[in-house]
């Protein structure tokens, strides 16, 4: 169970979001959306562990996430753009960021479940 406790961002001296809370069971899927410059990105960063929050705490099964290393990302899928879904999809894009042919295929069936809804 992943949940978040009060998150905040700050980017460059601005607070994109603050006391941001949620709890994500297994097998659940996080769609996040905004405008640009929202933070939507930071906040994925955040719950990837690449970037820790300005406040709040990120806990994975309890423990903190960001002290958990390895342990916390091997368990994640992080498609940060479209051109990585392109990419599990199968189609021609330039650059992307996914990694194994078996997060691929996850994310691929995640993104067919987020397409059905």
């Amino acid at each position: 169970m992943l949940r978040a406790e009060s998150l905040a961002c700050e980017r460059g001296g601005r607070l994109l979001f603050k006391s941001l809370a949620f709890t994500l069971v297994p097998g659940t899927l996080l769609r996040v959306a905004g405008p640009n410059g929202a933070g939507k990105t930071s906040l994925l960063r955040i719950l990837c562990a690449l970037a820790r929050p300005a406040a709040g705490q990120l806990l994975w099964s309890g423990e903190d996430a960001h002290g958990l290393g390895e342990e916390y990302t091997r368990q994640l899928l992080y498609l940060g753009h479209l051109s990585c879904l392109a990419l599990v999809l199968g189609m021609t894009v330039a650059s992307g960021g996914c990694a194994s042919r078996e997060q691929q295929s996850a994310a691929e069936a995640a993104a067919k479940e987020v397409a059905s809804q």
